[in-house]
């Protein structure tokens, strides 16, 4: 209500009263709110979008949070032309048909109670290691005109952008951003997947663990 700029009575004992009426209210409509996409029940939301059952008419509001970045979905073409000119392009390479399978099996994990995985591509310049995130981001949209997300950012900061990507793949780009060598870089990546996966709680905050559930 405050956010809805509501001026709540200066005294206290006013105020008391208003939140015990309004606390035992049982309105016949109710309204979902949520900080975080991915699966609520059997509904699977997007900002813009929600993907529910036949006859399905629930509803749910965003509300934005600095601590949740979300992921810039971009619609572009239609399933025909994603097929012709993506899908087809992935017969010829066993690790573009591997990064489109990991974008299509993020968004099923909770369903069959699995724990967040991550894939690290590795190779020399120009060999195709930005393309295939490029291929498996196209499957939600996740191409924007930056390009994928670098690895230049924090511990926290990687949550704040996974809460973001809930129930979806989060790619990530240029690990040169990483400071040391090539060893360095693998297990910082290595261990900002593993602090996100659902084994390692001691190392994320607490309000990654409740957004995630």
């Amino acid at each position: 209500m405050t956010d809805a700029h509501y001026i709540w009575p200066e005294v206290r004992a006013h105020r008391e009263r208003l939140v015990a009426a309004l606390s035992v209210q049982n309105p016949a409509s109710r309204i979902a709110v949520t900080v975080v996409p991915g699966w609520h029940q059997a509904r699977y939301v997007l900002p813009d979008m929600i993907a529910s059952p036949k006859g399905d008419d629930w509803t749910c509001h965003f509300y934005r949070n600095d601590n949740v970045l979300l992921a810039k979905l971009v619609c572009s073409g239609d399933r025909a032309g994603w097929q012709k000119h993506v899908v087809k392009s992935c017969r010829a390479s066993s690790r573009l048909r591997l990064a489109m399978g990991a974008a299509f099996a993020a968004t099923i994990l909770r369903k069959v109670n699995l724990d967040t995985f991550g894939f690290y591509f590795v190779g020399k310049t120009s060999k195709g290691k930005t393309l295939c995130l490029k291929v498996g981001g196209s499957v939600a949209g996740l191409n924007a005109e930056g390009g994928p997300t670098s690895w230049d950012g924090t511990p926290t900061g990687f949550q704040h952008l996974a809460l973001g990507h809930r129930d979806n793949v989060m790619p990530l780009d240029d690990t040169s951003a990483i400071e040391g060598d090539a060893k360095k870089r693998r297990e910082f990546a290595k261990l900002t997947i593993f602090s996100l996966a659902k084994n390692q709680q001691k190392i994320r905050s607490g309000q990654y663990d409740r957004l995630t559930d």
